[in-house]
């Protein structure tokens, strides 16, 4: 803490983040995975406040039958009043 910097760490098992976007002014983050949803955390008490996903996205099934999303959140804009969200997915 010499240098008076804080670093947390968000760790989703088998997904990467791709996309996240912090409050102008209280202390939440809104993060987009590669599952397809977006997970909401307060950076206060460093906890997952929830997550959903806005976008069905598009699914394709491997040859075992398994389907996984291929179509996910790639842009997040908050806005100030934290009741909104702007996003945008790959594949528009």
């Amino acid at each position: 803490m010499h240098d008076i910097e804080y670093a947390q760490q968000f760790i989703v098992p088998k997904e990467e983040c791709v996309a996240l976007s912090m409050h102008q002014f209280k202390p939440y983050m809104i993060s987009s995975w590669t599952d397809g949803y977006l997970r909401f955390f307060d950076l206060g008490s460093s906890k997952l406040l929830g997550r959903c996903q806005i976008h069905s996205g598009i699914e394709d099934k491997d040859p075992k039958g398994a389907s996984a999303v291929v179509d996910f959140v790639v842009s997040i804009k908050l806005l100030p009043s934290v009741n909104h969200l702007f996003a945008a997915t790959q594949n528009g």
